[in-house]
C-alpha cells in the first residue's frame, strides 16, 4: 500500500526519522534545530522544536527565551507574552526579555501595561534600552502624551542613532507634521544601515505613494519588503490598498491570493477578504467575513468602516450608523469616518444631524467637495434652501473639474441676478450628468425662487434618474407641504413609503402632518408600524419617545421607550444621554448617574457619554469624580474648548476658583477668541473682588471684536455688578450702537430702572418697541418685569401683544390667563386651556388652571388639575401648599392634613409656614 507524505512537514518527517533511529533529540538539539529552522525561515517547524525542548526541560531559559521571539515575529503576541514572562522569571536578563515583552504588549494594544510594568526599567545595552524606550514612545503615543512620547523617543536615539524602529518612528511623526522632507531623510537613513530592512523598505513605499503620487515606485519598494520577508502583512495590504485605488481587482485578487497562501487565517487576510468581495458587490459574503472581525476587533477603525459600508448597502442603516459612529469614536479626525457616516444618516433621513458630523471637515480651509455636497443634500431635505445653494456653490470650487464644480458656477449667475442664465447651465449639466448633483441645485434653487413648478419639473429629472428610488416622491411631498397642498403631499409622502416601506423620512413628515392635524394618536400608530418592519430601528424609538413627550407621557413609558432603544443599539450614544437627561430633569439624579455610567462601560471613549457622566456626577453631588471625568474628556476632545468650560464649572462648584481658572486658561489656548472662557474669566475676577481686571479683560474683548457689542454689554455688567447703574447704562447703550439686540435692550432698561430712572427706561421701551415692532423677546421680558410688581395692565398690554402675534406661545398664554384672573376679567380659564393644550405636561400651566378654577369656586375639578401639578413636580412645596387648600375646600381634611405635615416638617426650608400653620389650626 502506497503512503502519500506530501502532506507531512519537514519537520514531523525529521522527528519521525529520529524516532526510527531508535533514539530522542535532547533539549540543546532541539534549540540548535530550531535556529537552523529559523535561518531558513521555517518559523512553524522551529515553533515545534522548541516546543518539544520545554516539554523535556521546561525550566530551559534559552528556549523559553526564543519561543518567545518566534511566536512574536509570526504575530502571536499573547503566546508570546507568555513565553517570555516564562523566560523573565527563569532569570533571562531583562536586556533580553524586556524589549520583546514590551512589544508584544504593544501589539496587544497594552500600552498602558508598557508603562506601568516596563516604563522604569534600566537596561545596560544601548541597543536593548533603545528598543524598551521606543516601545514607551509608542505607549504615550497611544495615550496620546505628544511630550513624553517625543522625550522617550528621543532617549531612544540618544541610545542607538541608527535604531531602525525609532528612525521610522520619528519619520512617521515628521510625516504627519507636514515635515516631509525629514520623514524621507530619516527613512533613508534606516534603509542605508540596513539595505534589507523590510519595514523601511515598505514605509519608504508608503511615502512615496501617499505623498509623491509614485505607485510604481511605492510597488517596487513593497515587493522588495515582501523579498526580505514574505509574510510582512503591512506590505501585502499597501500593494493592496494601491491595487484598489487603481481598480485593478485582477492584480488585488492575485495579491490576495499570495497573502492566503502564506498566512489564511491572519486577520488581515480575512478583511481584504471581505474587501475584495464588498468591491465585487458580493455583500451577502462580505458581511460573512467581516463579521467575526468585527466580533475580534470591535474597536479596529478600518473594520468597523467596512463593515458600516456593507451595512448600508444592505438596508441595514442602523447597525450601520452604529459601526460608522463607533469609527468615528476611534477615529474623530479622520474625515472617511464622517463622510460615511453622513451618508448614512442622509439615507436614514437624519438630516439633522448629518451638519453636525461634518462640521469639523466643513471648518477646514481645504474642505473637500464630497462633505460639501452632503452637506448641501441635508440642508435641501431639511428645507434649508439657502444653506443648500452655499454648500453646493462652495463644493463646486472645491472640485471644479467635475460636475459639482460646472455646478457652481452655475450657481453664481443666481448671485449676479443671472437666473435664466444659470437655469440653463444647470439643466444642461443634469441632462449630461448621471450624478446628481445638480437636480438637486436645481430643486433648491427653484424653491428659494418659490418656483414650485419649477421645482416639481426638476424633481421629475431627479426621479428619472433615481426610478423606484423614494427621495424624489418624498421631495415632491415637501413641495406641495410649501404649497399647502396637504392631500397631495400625503400622498407622495406614503408613495415614497411604498418605494421604501423603512424610509424614515417619509414616515416622519407623515407623523408631522398628523400632528399639525391635532392627531397625535396618528402619528404614534405611524411609527408604531414601522417599529414592527424595522425593530431595531433607533430613530423610530426616539420619535416615539418623543411623540409620547408631547402627549403627556409619563416619565416611566419615556424611559422604557429609550431603554429599548439602547437595548436595540447598545453602541448608539443618542439614546443613553437622552435617558441621563430625562432622569435629570425628574430630579432622579441618583438613575441618571447610574444610566451614564453604563453608558460610559459600554462606550469608554464617547465624548458624549463622558460629558453626560461628568454631568450627571454633579448634579448627583459628586462632583470630585466629575473633574476625573471631564479630565479624560479633554484627551478626547483636544481641540475642543468645552471639556475645559466643564472643569472650570465643577471647579468653582468646588470653590477651587484657582483650578477654575486654569481650566479656563486651557480652554483659551484651544480657542483664543473663546467667549465663554472670557467671561467666566471675568466672573471670577468679580467673585473675587477684582473689578478693575475684570474690565480690563472686558475692554479687550472690545478691541478684539470690534464693530460687535458683546464687549460693551459685559462692561455693563460688570458696572452693574458694582451698582453703578449711570455707567453699565452707557456702556449698554453703547453695545446697541454696535448692533441693536434684545440683550442690549433689555439690560438698559432694567439699568435705567435701577438707577431710579424709571420714566427713562419706560420711554426707551416705548420707543424700542416702536422701531423694533416684531422683537417680542424685549415685549416678553418687559411682560415678566411689569408682572414681578404687579403692574399688571402693562404687563397684560404686552401679552395680549404676544398672544396676538405669536397664538402658540405657550408661556405667554399661561400669564396672561393668571394675570386677566388676577385683575378679574373673563376669559382666564379659556387662555389657561390654550396653554395647556400646547403643553399638557408643564406644572406650573396646571397650577394657573387650578387657581383660576378655584377662585371661580369650581373646586372639584382645580383640585383634578392641581394634582397634575404636584405630580409633575412632586418637590414643589407651594404646588403642595395649594392642594392642601383645595382638600381642605371639598371637604376632605385627612389628604389636607397630610399634605400640611409633609409642609410642617420642612420647617424654615417653606418661607409660609405661618399660613401652614393657621391652616393647620382650621382642620
Amino acid at each position: 500500500m502506497k503512503h502519500n507524505l506530501r502532506g507531512l512537514s519537514m519537520a514531523v518527517i525529521v522527528a519521525a526519522a529520529v524516532a526510527a533511529c531508535g533514539g530522542e533529540e535532547k533539549p540543546d538539539a532541539l534549540l540548535a534545530s530550531a535556529k537552523t529552522y529559523l535561518e531558513k525561515k521555517e518559523s512553524k517547524a522551529a515553533v515545534i522544536q522548541l516546543k518539544t525542548a520545554l516539554q523535556q526541560q521546561p525550566d530551559f531559559a534559552e528556549a523559553r527565551l526564543l519561543l518567545g521571539q518566534t511566536l512574536l515575529d509570526t504575530g502571536d503576541a499573547v503566546g508570546a507574552e507568555v513565553e517570555l514572562r516564562k523566560a523573565r522569571d527563569l532569570k533571562v536578563s531583562d536586556d533580553r526579555v524586556v524589549p520583546l515583552l514590551a512589544r508584544s504588549l504593544l501589539l496587544q494594544n497594552k500600552g498602558q501595561r508598557v508603562l506601568d510594568e516596563l516604563g522604569s526599567v534600566e537596561l545596560r545595552e544601548p541597543a536593548a534600552s533603545a528598543e524598551l524606550n521606543t516601545a514607551i514612545a509608542t505607549a504615550y503615543e497611544m495615550k496620546g502624551d505628544t511630550t513624553k512620547a517625543t522625550a522617550a523617543l528621543d532617549a531612544a536615539l540618544k541610545d542607538n542613532p541608527d535604531f531602525s524602529s525609532a528612525l521610522l518612528m520619528r519619520a512617521r511623526n515628521k510625516a504627519a507634521q507636514r515635515d516631509f522632507d525629514a520623514a524621507f531623510q530619516l527613512v533613508d537613513h534606516a534603509i542605508a544601515k540596513n539595505p534589507k530592512d523590510y519595514q523601511a523598505l515598505q514605509f519608504k513605499g508608503d511615502l512615496l505613494y501617499v505623498l509623491k503620487h509614485d505607485a510604481d515606485g511605492a510597488l517596487a519598494l513593497h515587493r522588495k519588503s515582501l523579498a526580505e520577508r514574505e509574510d510582512w502583512v503591512p506590505a501585502h495590504a499597501s500593494i493592496l490598498e494601491i491595487m484598489f485605488a487603481r481598480r485593478d481587482m485582477e492584480g488585488a485578487q492575485a495579491q490576495l491570493a499570495a497573502l492566503q497562501k502564506l498566512l489564511p487565517n491572519h486577520p488581515q487576510t480575512r478583511y481584504y477578504q471581505a474587501r475584495v468581495a464588498f468591491l465585487k458587490e458580493d455583500y451577502k459574503r462580505a458581511k460573512e467575513l467581516v463579521q467575526p472581525l468585527v466580533g475580534a476587533a470591535p474597536n479596529n477603525f478600518n473594520v468597523l468602516m467596512l463593515a458600516a459600508a456593507i451595512e448600508m448597502q444592505t438596508g441595514s442603516l442602523a447597525q450601520a450608523e452604529t459601526y460608522a459612529t463607533g469609527a468615528m469614536q476611534r477615529s474623530p479626525s479622520a474625515g472617511p469616518a464622517r463622510l460615511l457616516l453622513a451618508r448614512i444618516l442622509l439615507r436614514s433621513g437624519q438630516v439633522a444631524r448629518v451638519e453636525q458630523v461634518l462640521a469639523p471637515l466643513l471648518e477646514e480651509p481645504s474642505v473637500g467637495s464630497d462633505a460639501l455636497q452632503l452637506a448641501g443634500q441635508a440642508a435641501l431635505q431639511s428645507g434649508d434652501i439657502k444653506g443648500a445653494e452655499s454648500y453646493f456653490a462652495r463644493a463646486s470650487k472645491a472640485n471644479p473639474d467635475d460636475a459639482a464644480s460646472r455646478t457652481a458656477v452655475a450657481l453664481t449667475q443666481f448671485s449676479r441676478g443671472n437666473a435664466d442664465a444659470g437655469f440653463d447651465q444647470l439643466e444642461q449639466i443634469a441632462a449630461a450628468d448621471k450624478g446628481t448633483i445638480a437636480d438637486m441645485a436645481i430643486i433648491s434653487a427653484r424653491l428659494r425662487q418659490r418656483d414650485y413648478a419649477g421645482a416639481m419639473k426638476a424633481i421629475d429629472g431627479l426621479e428619472r434618474k433615481q426610478p423606484g428610488k423614494p427621495l424624489p416622491p418624498h421631495l415632491r411631498g415637501q413641495v406641495q407641504v410649501s404649497q399647502n397642498n396637504i392631500p397631495a403631499a400625503r400622498k407622495s409622502f406614503e408613495q415614497a413609503l411604498a418605494a421604501d416601506p423603512t424610509f424614515f423620512p417619509a414616515v416622519a413628515s407623515l407623523a408631522a402632518l398628523d400632528l399639525r392635524d391635532k392627531k397625535p394618536d396618528e402619528a404614534r400608530k405611524r411609527f408604531e408600524e414601522l417599529r414592527k418592519r424595522d425593530p431595531k430601528n433607533v430613530n423610530v424609538l426616539l420619535a416615539l419617545a418623543e411623540i409620547r413627550s408631547q402627549g403627556g407621557a409619563s416619565k416611566e413609558e419615556l424611559a422604557g421607550l429609550l431603554a429599548d432603544a439602547i437595548k436595540a443599539h447598545p453602541t448608539s450614544v443618542t439614546p443613553r444621554t437622552l435617558l441621563v437627561q430625562l432622569h435629570m430633569r425628574a430630579k432622579d439624579n441618583k438613575q441618571a448617574l447610574t444610566v451614564a455610567q453604563e453608558g460610559v462601560a459600554a462606550l469608554p471613549d464617547s465624548p458624549e457619554m463622558l460629558d453626560a457622566l461628568g454631568r450627571a456626577q454633579v448634579a448627583a453631588g459628586e462632583a470630585r469624580q466629575a473633574v476625573t471625568t471631564f479630565n479624560k474628556l479633554t484627551s478626547l476632545q483636544r481641540g475642543s474648548p468645552e471639556p475645559y468650560m466643564r472643569l472650570a464649572d465643577t471647579h468653582v462648584l468646588l470653590k477651587d476658583n484657582a483650578a477654575a481658572r486654569e481650566s479656563l486658561a486651557r480652554a483659551l489656548e484651544v480657542a483664543p477668541r473663546h467667549l465663554p472662557a472670557q467671561r467666566g474669566l471675568i466672573l471670577l475676577d468679580l467673585a473675587e473682588k477684582k473689578p478693575e481686571q475684570a474690565m480690563a479683560r472686558a475692554r479687550a474683548i472690545q478691541n478684539e471684536r470690534q464693530g460687535q457689542p458683546v464687549g460693551y454689554l459685559l462692561a455693563g455688567d460688570i458696572q452693574a455688578s458694582q451698582r453703578d447703574w449711570t455707567a453699565a447704562a452707557a456702556s449698554y447703550r453703547a453695545a446697541l450702537k454696535q448692533g441693536p439686540t434684545t440683550e442690549g435692550a433689555t439690560k438698559l432698561y432694567d439699568s435705567l430702572v435701577a438707577g431710579q430712572k424709571r420714566p427713562e427706561a419706560e420711554s426707551f421701551a416705548s420707543s424700542w418697541v416702536k422701531e423694533h415692532p416684531t422683537d417680542w423677546a424685549f415685549r416678553g421680558q418687559i411682560a415678566e418685569r411689569a408682572l414681578t410688581r404687579s403692574e399688571f395692565p402693562i404687563a397684560e398690554a404686552h401679552y395680549t401683544a404676544i398672544v396676538n402675534a405669536q397664538p402658540n406661545n405657550a408661556i405667554a398664554l399661561n400669564n396672561l390667563a393668571w394675570i386677566t384672573n388676577r385683575m378679574k376679567k373673563p376669559g382666564a380659564a379659556a387662555l389657561a386651556e390654550r396653554a395647556l393644550a400646547l403643553q399638557p405636561d408643564q406644572p406650573s400651566f396646571n397650577d394657573t388652571l387650578a387657581t383660576i378654577l378655584a377662585d371661580a369656586g369650581d373646586y372639584k375639578k382645580a383640585l383634578e388639575y392641581e394634582k397634575k401639578a404636584l405630580a409633575g413636580s412632586p418637590q414643589n412645596s407651594s404646588f403642595k401648599l395649594n392642594l392642601a387648600k383645595l382638600y381642605m375646600k371639598v371637604g376632605d381634611k385627612a389628604q389636607a392634613k397630610t399634605h400640611l405635615d409633609d409642609l410642617a416638617r420642612l420647617g424654615d426650608r417653606f418661607p409660609a409656614q405661618q399660613e401652614v400653620n393657621e391652616l393647620a389650626k382650621a382642620l
